[in-house]
């Protein structure tokens, strides 16, 4: 949620995700959520790209086919 918030400019509302998550959670607690998570990151929402290592190998999705 907070991703889409940060790298979309027309994205959902906390109330669009109530109905988005089929009423998992109210209104309040996606508030609540969004708010502590900002909170334990600090408010630091972006990640500078070079802090973020490199894999050592290209990931793989997997099916159950394979």
């Amino acid at each position: 949620m907070l991703s889409s918030k940060i790298i979309c400019d027309d994205t959902y509302s906390n109330k669009s995700w109530c109905i988005v998550g089929q009423g998992m959670f109210a209104l309040r607690e996606i508030n609540q959520m969004e708010q502590e998570m900002c909170s334990y990151l600090e408010w630091q929402l972006n990640v500078d790209p070079s802090s973020v290592p490199k894999p050592e190998a290209p990931s793989q999705c997997l099916d159950d086919d394979q």
